[in-house]
This record gives structure tokens, sequence and C-alpha cells, in this order.
């Protein structure tokens, strides 16, 4: 029984130390480092809804891959690929490395894509009452025959000078009728004096 012992114990021993040698040779051996890029492009409007190219890329290409979350992902059963395009939303990204891989930068992040802008162009509406006159002005020309050419009278403004004129002659006359029968009432009594003398 004395015998068995130093060899089990010896067995043991050889076994830990493979063991742990193993464990220090896996972790001697250095990783290589992969990085992780998400590159958006720019969002294009010219379709129904808006989209954006965007590119997921890892440097080496066999040191990892992507895991890609977004409700929008879910709603339109994208499938994911390097190069994919994409409607408005918050998309969320993980970077994973390949065994023997690790990374030194971001390996994780957010995303968002913008909706497209709804608003028109502001369009300007004039309004005129019937008395003013209105002229479009579209180019240069215009611009310059409006600036020599007098706008029309309105109507109403002709109808304050017909009536201004009317009521200063009609004061007018009625003053010199005034004034000629002052004259006729001092030269009728003068008269009348003189007959009565």
């Amino acid at each position: 029984m004395f015998k068995k012992t130093p060899l089990i114990s010896i067995c043991t021993t050889i076994s830990l130390l493979f063991i742990c040698s193993s464990v220090f040779a896996q972790e001697s051996v250095p990783l290589k480092t992969v990085t992780f890029t998400v590159t958006i492009e720019k969002l294009d409007c010219s379709g129904s809804v808006g989209q954006s190219i965007v590119k997921f890329e890892n440097t080496p290409m066999e040191g990892g891959y992507y895991e890609i979350t977004g409700k929008k992902i879910e709603e339109n059963n994208i499938s994911l690929s390097r190069e994919v395009p994409l409607p408005p939303g918050t998309y969320f990204w993980n970077g994973v490395p390949n065994g023997g891989y690790a990374t030194s930068s971001v390996s994780s992040g957010t995303f968002v894509i913008k909706e497209c802008s709804k608003t028109k162009a502001a369009t300007q509406t004039m309004t005129a009452k019937k008395s003013d006159t209105v002229i479009p002005q579209t180019d240069k020309k215009s611009e310059e025959i409006a600036a020599t050419t007098s706008l029309p009278e309105s109507v109403t403004e002709k109808e304050k000078k017909a009536t201004t004129t009317s009521e200063s002659s009609g004061d007018s006359q009625r003053k010199t009728l005034a004034v000629v029968l002052a004259l006729g009432i001092v030269v009728g009594v003068a008269l009348w004096k003189r007959s009565g003398k």
C-alpha cells in the first residue's frame, strides 16, 4: 500500500503540471485585435420612406461579426448584411470578436437615422382690395417697367378728385353771387337816396 502512494502522487503531480503548462501556454499566445466601424451614409428621401445605407465593417473581416437590433429591423424583417439600407429609427449594434481576437476600440453603440423633412417650400399669397392695383413682378424687366410706369388712378381716387373740384367750384360761385348781390344792394340804396333828393 505504501508503494502505490508515491506512484499516485507522481501521476497527480504530472497531470497538474501538464494542465498548468497548457493554461500558461494559452495565456502566453497574444490575441489578435479586431476593430469595428459603423458608417451611416446620407439620408435618401426620394422614395415613399427615407432610408440611409449603413455600412458595418470590421478589420480584419474574419475577426468578428455584428449583432444589430432595433424596432424597425423587426418591423420590416430586414436581413442584415455588411451594407444595408435602413429606414429612420434608433438602432443598437454590438461587435463580437471571434475566438483568438480581442477589440481595443469601441465595440458597441447606438445610431439614429432621422426622418425626412415634411415641410414644403413656403408659398406667398398676395391679397388686394378692389381699389388697389397689383402689378406682379417676376423678373428685372417687369421691375424696371413698374418703376418707370405710373400706376393708373383708382376709381375711388378719381371720384374724390371730381367731388373736391365740384365742391370748390360751387363755393366760388356762391361767393361771387354774394358779392354781386351785395354790390347790387349798395348800388340800389345809393340810387334810391339820389332819387329821393
